[in-house]
């Protein structure tokens, strides 16, 4: 997996106005100069912020963003899922059928569940994470993606377990039905 910058500025920005609070809407001036980031960009990413639920905007002269609900209600796999895709969702293979209109693997895939797991797992880790979480120092926030990982590892207690077949749920894909 890899983070795109729209995820990174995105969540950057949506932390600058976390810490500013609800009764401070922060202007996308404000947020693109302490960011390092152009207006524009900001805007855009706000603009998806604000699609997404997660920020509301006020015009006017002390206009600007504020959250759409409290820090602590708002999870790190909400921000992503805001800024872009699911590793793995229904629709997946279509996506991947090389040049025929099916997948060749449709009807009996090995990784199909794979990547399903995957999902999961990380949809699992990231709902662990709140903007709240976020907004404290390296040591603490690292300190805190510790404790998240060993309450998951409580969940999986075996090492590799979320790639163990016993755990994969049937994924719903395949050829499409006639």
């Amino acid at each position: 997996m890899k983070i795109s910058s729209l995820e990174e500025y995105g969540l950057r920005c949506l932390m600058q106005v976390a810490r500013a609070g609800v009764d401070d809407p922060q202007p996308i001036s404000g947020i693109a100069a302490r960011e390092g980031l152009s207006a524009e960009y900001v805007g855009k990413l706000l603009m998806k912020l604000r699609q997404g639920g997660l920020v509301e905007s006020f015009r006017g002269k002390t206009g600007g963003y504020v959250l759409a609900r409290p820090a602590g209600r708002i999870t790190l796999r909400n921000v992503l899922e805001t800024l872009s895709e699911p590793i793995y969702e229904p629709g997946h293979c279509s996506k991947f059928s090389g040049i025929g209109d099916v997948c060749v693997h449709a009807e009996d895939c090995g990784i199909r569940p794979v990547w399903a797991e995957v999902n999961r797992f990380l949809a699992e880790a990231l709902d662990r994470v709140t903007l709240k979480d976020l907004l404290t120092n390296e040591a603490e926030a690292r300190e805190l993606l510790l404790r998240s990982l060993k309450a998951q590892a409580e969940t999986d207690p075996v090492p590799g377990a979320f790639l163990s077949p016993a755990r994969w749920q049937p994924v719903a894909e395949g050829p499409p039905r006639a």
